[in-house]
């Protein structure tokens, strides 16, 4: 993995997508961290990390990951859709 190489993290708590900065022993931290959410209209992206957190944090590390991963370039795409605001060409069905 690269540095801005956009990973899901997942962890006992939940699934992760942001871009990859560090690796540090037992530490994993992401720029522009987003939760991986499922509604009615099916999957999507949380303003942040955590509902009492801010909104949009420009960075998180977590602590006890199960793994880190490239992302489907899907997923990727529409992340990259909500956190820039572009409009990128791969067609994603999801809910942004």
């Amino acid at each position: 993995m690269n540095k801005g190489d956009v990973v899901t993290v997942m962890t006992t708590n939940g699934e992760y997508v942001g871009k990859f900065k560090q690796i540090s022993g037992s530490q994993v931290t992401i720029e522009d961290p987003r939760m991986v959410s499922l509604g009615e209209q099916g999957m999507g992206f949380a303003n942040g990390i955590a509902m009492t957190g801010t909104e949009n944090p420009k960075h998180v590390t977590f602590f006890n990951v199960s793994f880190v991963t490239e992302t489907n370039p899907q997923v990727a795409a529409a992340y990259r859709q909500m956190t820039s605001g572009l409009v990128t060409p791969v067609s994603s069905g999801l809910i942004v």
